[in-house]
């Protein structure tokens, strides 16, 4: 100890001789040419404004950056073997020294940033102004020798007090492991800046510690203590855990065991066991999956790292060059079949298999965009041309169900064509359901034409009507147009249509033509017990009505020459003669027969009767319908798109 206290004093006395040298510090050559040999310095400068700069203030901040700078440079001078960020902490072996080489002492984090722990005494850095540059220099330096004393002094010191902190250290229950692992870590940390310390020491004066007997046994005692608590920590339930960590790998949860690390990463902070577990259990679970990265299925290999990288953020940097070469040959490949696709017109093909790559789009945006722009007009000209063909073929709703889902599809296109498609096929809808709702309701109006026979007319009261036969003087046709009330529906047999009954009012026009002068078989019976017979064409328009469903009931006047027998005279020259028919209207489907008698009357003194039996054919039309039910219709199929 006295022989370093000699040593400090006489650096010193060299300092204090060395520091009256002057230096030009705007000549760095000679500043470097001067000080490289035997001290570790730095020189900076920096500019000011003269007037507006505070220069002490200047000073200051130079002398911090002076400071800090003198100290990276000393690190920048402990190169870390292999790049690796472990390294040994080595003495001299002097148990060899005919090899004079190296043993190692232990394993340490080294710590690139020690040079916050990096200290100098007595040092003031030295400044000059440049008046003509308006720059300001400092520059600071250090004996070389006097540094690594001072760094030992640095060392002693510190692991002094982290030997007796760790020595006097007084939980050792395994049961407060978590305070334990805590602690260690503390210790742990510092003890990597001691180390830290005394690697930048060998590195600058290879040897020195060797002949430090003292230090090397605090050092082991340090580590003793170190392990101590490091087994107090991994005994027990540590151990137990790591266990069932263990067990679920190999039972391939591996996501049940990276979870467990990280509970256990919380239990016990650091533990270097724990880590070191942890990474073979990584190196482990990317062995298990390598063969499915290696897959030639390029989209399934990436899907597996990106499973994997689920599983621990660690693989992201694992696998960073193997994604990047896997994105590209999946990209190169999906895209040579999508275009393999488009030139065989299998554009949904197309479309899945670019959608499987969509978001490596950026690595090449412009080809990618290009096909899917192909892709999308091709699938939308197709679509046009599938709307048109089902309605070619009448399958109305199918086109626009497609139309519904195309417009859908492609929200940012021109949709000119299909809107006018889509009205086209809205119109055609509403056809159809109007088609369907008429077909299920009854014709409203109905159409009558038909001919028969009607007797000769006789006279009432008659002195011997049993005299009188039944016999045809005429035949007739008519025509009649009804309106439809009270219709009833009843469903037909079998699924069969439904049919409808019905009364009726409407306007009928009966055509008589004369067929001959009637004479009476009976003998002594005379012609004019004929009563009334026709000579030309008589015409009989009728207000007529279906009652009861069933029955007819008419309401007519006569038109044209009526003849009586007897006087061989027309009758009807100064009175009308209206008519009343009264009959029965059985039917079966369109065709109606008519069985009616007729009484016809001058309202005043002559009435005579006639039976009268006529087959029509009915026309149905026009079924009940509002125009209004259309508008309701088209606006409930424009709304079925919203449910589509």
């Amino acid at each position: 100890m006295r022989k370093l206290i000699i040593l400090l004093f006489l650096l010193s006395i060299g300092h204090w001789a060395f520091s009256q040298v002057s230096f030009d510090l705007t000549k760095s050559k000679e500043v470097e040419s001067t000080l490289a040999e035997s001290h570790y310095f730095h020189l900076a400068s920096r500019p000011y404004v003269l007037g507006v700069t505070n220069l002490e203030e200047l000073k200051t901040q130079l002398e911090v950056d002076l400071k800090a700078s003198l100290a990276k440079n000393i690190i920048s001078k402990v190169r870390l073997e292999d790049k690796s960020k472990s390294v040994s902490l080595s003495v001299k072996d002097q148990g060899n020294r005919k090899n004079n080489s190296l043993r190692e002492v232990t394993n340490f984090e080294f710590n690139s940033n020690i040079e916050s722990e990096i200290t100098f005494s007595d040092l003031k850095p030295l400044f000059q102004e440049d008046m003509r540059n308006r720059r300001l220099y400092g520059l600071i330096y250090i004996n070389k020798e006097k540094f690594l004393v001072q760094n030992l002094a640095k060392i002693q010191y510190a692991l002094n007090k982290l030997l007796e902190e760790v020595s006097s250290f007084s939980v050792q229950n395994a049961a407060h492991a978590r305070v334990i692992q805590l602690k260690y870590n503390e210790y742990l940390k510092q003890k990597n800046d001691i180390y830290s310390l005394i690697e930048v020491q060998n590195m600058l004066d290879p040897g020195r510690l060797a002949k430090e007997e003292a230090m090397l046994g605090q050092v082991a005692s340090l580590e003793k203590y170190l392990t101590e608590l490091m087994t107090l920590v991994e005994s027990g339930e540590f151990q137990t855990d790591l266990v069932a960590v263990k067990e679920k790998l190999h039972a391939e949860d591996f996501k049940g065991a990276l979870l467990d690390f990280e509970k256990m990463a919380i239990k016990y902070p650091g533990n270097p066991t724990l880590l070191t577990e942890k990474v073979a259990a990584l190196d482990l679970i990317e062995d298990y999956f390598q063969p499915k990265v290696a897959s030639n299925d390029y989209l399934f290999a990436l899907q597996t790292i990106k499973y994997v990288e689920g599983l621990d953020r660690s693989f992201s940097t694992r696998y960073f060059e193997v994604k990047k070469i896997l994105i590209k040959k999946a990209f190169d490949s999906y895209i040579s079949k999508v275009e393999s696709s488009v030139s065989n017109r299998d554009y949904i093909d197309a479309k899945l298999l670019l959608g499987k790559i969509r978001e490596f789009r950026y690595f090449d945006s412009d080809r990618f965009d290009q096909l899917e722009k192909l892709i999308e007009d091709s699938m939308y000209r197709d679509k046009i041309t599938e709307i048109d063909q089902k309605v070619a073929v009448g399958n109305l709703m199918d086109a626009y169900i497609l139309i519904v889902s195309t417009k859908r599809a492609y929200p940012l296109r021109n949709m000119n064509e299909i809107i006018y498609r889509e009205q086209a096929v809205i119109e055609g809808l509403t056809e159809q359901k109007v088609k369907e709702i008429k077909a299920q309701r009854p014709m409203t109006w109905q159409l009558q034409v038909g001919g028969g026979l009607i007797s000769n007319f006789y006279s009432l009261p008659a002195a011997d009507i049993s005299n009188y036969t039944i016999a045809t003087a005429s035949s007739v046709g008519e025509i009649g147009l009804y309106k439809k009330t009270g219709i009833k529906r009843f469903e037909g047999f079998d699924g069969a249509a439904p049919m409808y009954t019905a009364n009726a009012v409407g306007f009928r026009l009966a055509v008589w033509y004369p067929n001959k002068v009637y004479k009476s078989p009976i003998p002594g019976a005379a012609q004019y017990d004929a009563g009334l017979f026709l000579k030309s064409t008589v015409f009989e328009p009728q207000l007529s009505f279906y009652v009861l469903r069933f029955c007819n009931l008419n309401v007519g006047k006569m038109l044209g020459e009526i003849v009586d027998a007897k006087s061989n005279s027309v009758v009807n020259t100064n009175s009308d003669y209206y008519t009343f028919t009264l009959g029965i209207r059985p039917r079966i489907a369109n065709l109606m027969l008519n069985i009616n008698g007729k009484l016809i009357s001058d309202m005043v003194s002559k009435n005579y009767i006639t039976v009268q039996a006529t087959l029509n054919i009915a026309l149905d039309f026009v079924r009940r319908f509002k125009e209004s039910e259309r508008s309701d219709i088209r606006n409930g199929i424009i709304k079925l798109k919203e449910k589509m």
